[in-house]
C-alpha cells in the first residue's frame, strides 16, 4: 500500500494555516499536507513568540504530540526560518526541507518595526503591497493582515530581524528544495540563491510572475515543484 508523504506547512509573519489553502487544493490525492497555526495565529490565542527558537519548540511539540514520523517541513518566510532552524536543531525523523520565499538572514527595516507600533494600518498596507506581484490580490491581503493585533506582527518581524543562520547552512544534512517568486521584493532571489549555494543536496527553483506570496499567486506551479520533490 502506498503511504502518502507528509508535509508540515508553516506560514509566514501575520499569516495562518489558511495561507496554504490554494496549494492544498492543487494536491489532494498524493501528499498529506498538515498546515499548522503558529502561537497567536489563526485559531491559536496569544501574541506569538519573540524568537525563532520559541517557534521551533512549538513545532517540535506539535510533531511529538501528533506522533508524526518521516515528514517534510515546508516554511514560508518566517516559517522558512523556523523550518531551517528546526533542521539545524534536529534532523532525525525529517526527510527534507522546503524553503519558500525565505533566507538565512531576515533583517527588517527599523521603519517597519517602528511603523507597526505607530501607524499599524498604513504599515500593514505597505507590507502587503510589497508581498504581491499581482496587485489585484492586495486588498484581500490587507484585510487578512489587519486581523492580527499589532503586537503579534511586531513580535513576528522582530523574530525575523534577530534571525541569522548564514554561517551554519553547511550543517543541514537533509535534502532541501528552495523556492522563490522571481518578483519577490520582501525576500529577493539573492536570498534563495545564497541558501541553495550553501546547503548541500539542495535544489533551487524560481517561479515566474510571482512575488513573496507565491503559494497564493502561483499555487499550481508551487504544487508541481513540491510534488516532484517529495514523491519519489
Amino acid at each position: 500500500m502506498h503511504i502518502k508523504p507528509t508535509v508540515i506547512l508553516i506560514h509566514g509573519a501575520g499569516g495562518s494555516a489558511l495561507s496554504w489553502g490554494f496549494l492544498k487544493r492543487e494536491i489532494t490525492d498524493s501528499i498529506n499536507f498538515r498546515a499548522i497555526d503558529l502561537p497567536g495565529h489563526g485559531n491559536i490565542q496569544g501574541e506569538g513568540c519573540n524568537t525563532i527558537e520559541e517557534y521551533v519548540c512549538f513545532v517540535e511539540k506539535y510533531v511529538t504530540d501528533n506522533k508524526i514520523f518521516n515528514f517534510y517541513l515546508a516554511g514560508h518566510s518566517l516559517g522558512g526560518a523556523i523550518a531551517l532552524s528546526y533542521a539545524l536543531k534536529r534532523s532525525d525523523n525529517l526527510k527534507g526541507l522546503i524553503l519558500i520565499g525565505t533566507g538565512a538572514k531576515l533583517k527588517v527595516l527599523s521603519s517597519i518595526l517602528n511603523g507597526i507600533k505607530e501607524d499599524y494600518k498604513n504599515i500593514a498596507k505597505m507590507i502587503v503591497d510589497y508581498c504581491y506581484f499581482n496587485k489585484e490580490l492586495v486588498s484581500q491581503g490587507v484585510y487578512e493582515m489587519l486581523k492580527n493585533k499589532p503586537a503579534l506582527l511586531f513580535n513576528d518581524f522582530s523574530a525575523c530581524n534577530n534571525f541569522d543562520e548564514t554561517k551554519r547552512l553547511s550543517e543541514i544534512t537533509v535534502p532541501t528544495l528552495v523556492i522563490c517568486g522571481k518578483n519577490d521584493i520582501m525576500t529577493p532571489i539573492k536570498y534563495s540563491t545564497f541558501l541553495s549555494e550553501n546547503i548541500n543536496n539542495s535544489k533551487l527553483h524560481f517561479i515566474n510572475d510571482a512575488g513573496h506570496m507565491v503559494m497564493i499567486e502561483k499555487p499550481k506551479e508551487l504544487a508541481k515543484c513540491i510534488k516532484e520533490f517529495v514523491i519519489k
